[in-house]
């Protein structure tokens, strides 16, 4: 790579590619578990639950999933990228690369320690796990060519 905005560019079109991926795969596969939802209630019930609260509950999950999910790789992408503006001033290309690296390990850490915590596991060992995928991959792609 040239410099560190090449970098950049080239990660923002990979977190618009992966966030817009995220947010159509779950919405798609949310409203068909949603429909199937719907219809098994209206099948108990013998009534239909057009514009009804359950109906309106489920598109609200539908919508915080789909967006969330979304979220996700925007801010995997993203937080590391930004060790790439500092590139020619504070860093070598080199050292960027690893600070990237070192901040998704770190996001990495801390959605593992989230999802440690409210599964009721061990947050630092949760933690530890995403970090040493963070690591796998990192170490992959060392080894990859190009």
């Amino acid at each position: 790579m040239p410099d560190g905005l090449t970098v950049i560019r080239i990660g923002l079109g990979a977190a618009v590619g992966l966030g817009t991926s995220a947010v159509w795969s779950v919405w798609e596969i949310e409203r068909a578990e949603t429909r199937a939802e719907i219809r098994r209630i209206e099948r108990a019930m013998l009534t239909d639950l057009d514009d009804t609260r359950v109906q309106r509950e489920h598109r609200s999950a539908r919508v915080l999933h789909a967006t969330m999910s979304g979220l996700g790789p925007l801010v995997g992408i993203l937080v590391p990228l930004t060790a790439f503006l500092f590139e020619g001033s504070v860093f070598t290309m080199v050292e960027a690369a690893v600070v990237s690296v070192a901040l998704g390990i770190g996001v990495l850490g801390a959605f593992g320690a989230y999802m440690g915590s409210i599964s009721g596991q061990r947050w630092y060992v949760a933690a530890a796990r995403m970090g040493l995928a963070g690591l796998v991959v990192a170490a992959v792609n060392l080894v990859l060519p190009g």
